[in-house]
């Protein structure tokens, strides 16, 4: 028989390979830490679910947004929502540039966020963002919200490969990455001013 030390070790062991096997040491994982624009630096792969309104049925409207997608129309429930609201941080915290760049540096940037399924929000670490805009929709980048891709050194550059990933770090579908446009941070007046014009168009 297997001594309780022993089989403590083959448990060790198999969760070491699993580790492995997920997270290999030539991936790059950028994940959305939260839904604020104060982003943390540390990589967090837990599921989302503070996003998830719990006015409904979940389950319910996964079904429908599964439907939605599979007659090509814009995404519903939890996910429309989520996609709303960082829209909207995005055009009344940031003001969009001319400025465009096939390549960024991937040791200037502090954490990302999809904001749909064709556009990726990369912050950087001096507050501004880059926008990259994916040549085609990339199925399940906003619900899911994480992504791997290889990088072993130089730059993040247009035609990068990233494939999306679950809480659960399994694979997805791959898309290709395009250009990064930049958005620059707004002063804080001017974002209290954008969002109260915000609120009072909404009234």
């Amino acid at each position: 028989m297997i001594s309780l030390s022993a089989q403590k070790l083959v448990s060790l062991l198999i969760a070491l390979a699993v580790v492995a096997f997920l997270l290999p040491q030539s991936a790059s994982a950028a994940v959305c830490a939260d839904d604020e624009l104060a982003f943390d630096p540390r990589i967090d792969l837990a599921p989302q679910e503070s996003e998830k309104d719990n006015d409904g049925d979940k389950d319910a409207e996964e079904t429908a947004d599964e439907d939605n997608k599979k007659a090509g129309q814009e995404p519903k429930g939890w996910i429309k929502r989520r996609m709303d609201r960082r829209v909207k941080r995005l055009t009344t915290r940031f003001e969009e540039t001319d400025k465009v760049r096939t390549c960024v540096s991937p040791t200037r940037l502090r954490n990302s966020m999809a904001l749909d399924d064709q556009r990726i929000m990369f912050i950087a670490r001096g507050g501004d963002a880059w926008v990259n805009t994916l040549p085609l929709s990339c199925p399940n980048l906003l619900r899911e919200d994480r992504f791997i891709y290889t990088l072993p050194s130089g730059p993040l550059c247009r035609a990068q490969i990233i494939t999306i990933i679950d809480p659960f770090g399994r694979a997805w579908n791959s898309c290709t990455l395009g250009d990064f446009r930049l958005h620059k941070k707004k002063k804080r007046s001017e974002i209290n001013k954008d969002e109260e014009s915000g609120e009072k168009a909404s009234e």
